[in-house]
């Protein structure tokens, strides 16, 4: 009976161990059309609605052929599905409210109403802030479809205009972390694409089996596109979020129409070492000693990749920094000091050394004390203003 159960157990830990280091391969839905539902009218609906307590909510495209209700103060986010023309509904959390839109004798929207709630009725505003368009771009390269919300200041154009590169793993236009910056850049009078990433919401391909290259082929169709409409005179530039931050200077890299190119919570090492530093990080936060994280890093690594293996295949050993030492624009990489995922003093020196070896016009570090990797602000919960003040300012001295 004991060997039996010396058996067992030893049987049991070599499977655990074999689980661990051979994970199964973790593979989402390949997104291999524009998800299109039936031919319900949206684009009447979009724009600025004001409440009877007076804040403003805007009304937008949402990722899945539906629309989205924003208020960016105070912050609120609702995700609406489609019914008919003019119905949809708001799934709370408890039940399902019902949202219409009423028209005027010309048919168009002049007001929505909402059942069991608060709020229950909003008036349609003039255009304000900017306005609001959704495109559609084509990758030649790679023959994919891509979908994108373009928000474009009100006033005397050209204006400058950034194009937003997603991070990681799945993102679209849904994700208010980046709309509500792309909601505060146009408010300044900086034009804003922000698409759906490669495999996500409406756009085509698979981002998980992609390479960085391949993600800067999607970006520079978005430049071609801006290019051909109505954005030639303008300042195009980049603006990459964490993983966003390899794919941005790649692109800038590749196109004369770029004009300036910001990182914004990313490496300036290779994926492999970046993955390698935020395991290490992990651990010895949730209590190890130093020497114990170094010896089990690796195989906590070896075992994220196995979850991707063909994104790691692809990606792991790109190195950024040449193509940021390519670029002869202005470039801005932007850091918070307690990011746990990048590092920071590591990334911004080695940043620093290249640009000032390269004929790099113009470049900056900002490091935001006491934030972290979403620059989140402690004291309010949410994006840090005076982080996105810094950018909008930076970008617009970039227009002069």
């Amino acid at each position: 009976m004991k060997r039996f159960l010396i058996c067992l157990m030893i049987i049991l830990l070599f499977l655990g161990g074999w689980y661990f280091l051979f994970p199964a391969e973790d593979v989402p839905r390949s997104n291999n059309g524009l998800n299109e539902k039936e031919t319900f009218e949206l684009e009447d609906k979009i724009g600025w609605y004001r409440a009877e307590d007076r804040t403003d909510w805007m009304i937008t495209w949402s990722a899945n052929s539906d629309l989205q209700l924003n208020c960016f103060k105070p912050l609120r986010n609702r995700r609406l599905t489609v019914l008919s023309d003019s119905c949809f509904q708001w799934q709370r959390t408890k039940k399902t409210t019902k949202i219409c839109f009423q028209y005027d004798s010309t048919e168009t929207v002049r007001s929505l109403s909402i059942a069991d709630s608060s709020l229950q009725y909003m008036q349609r505003l003039p255009d304000k802030y900017y306005t609001q368009q959704e495109v559609r771009y084509f990758n030649l390269k790679d023959s994919l479809d891509f979908t994108a919300t373009l928000l474009k200041p009100l006033g005397p154009a050209p204006h400058p205009v950034a194009v937003f590169v997603h991070g990681s793993g799945v993102s679209d236009r849904d994700n208010f972390w980046y709309l509500y910056q792309a909601d505060f850049l146009a408010k300044q009078g900086i034009a804003v694409l922000l698409p759906d990433k490669r495999g996500c919401g409406k756009s085509q391909g698979e981002w998980h089996t992609s390479s960085i290259q391949n993600f800067s082929e999607d970006v520079l169709a978005a430049v071609d596109y801006l290019d051909r409409n109505g954005y030639a005179d303008a300042h195009i530039g980049l603006v990459g979020f964490s993983q966003g931050g390899w794919v941005a200077p790649l692109a800038a890299s590749r196109s004369d129409k770029v004009s300036f190119c910001i990182a914004v919570s990313a490496s300036a090492f290779p994926p492999n070492q970046q993955l390698s530093y935020e395991i290490k990080t992990d651990i010895i936060n949730s209590g190890a000693p130093s020497f114990i994280a170094s010896m089990i890093t690796p195989l906590f690594a070896y075992r994220v990749t196995q979850k991707r293996k063909r994104w790691w295949i692809l990606n792991s050993d790109f190195d950024p920094m040449p193509y940021w030492g390519n670029l002869q624009i202005p470039v801005l990489m932007i850091l918070g000091e307690n990011d746990s995922q990048v590092w920071v003093e590591g990334s911004s020196n080695r940043f620093i050394k290249v640009v000032d070896e390269s004929n790099v016009s113009s470049s900056e570090v900002k490091i935001y004390v006491g934030t972290g990797h979403a620059f989140i602000d402690p004291e309010s919960g949410w994006i840090r203003q005076d982080y996105l003040e810094f950018m909008s300012s930076w970008i617009l001295n970039q227009n002069q």
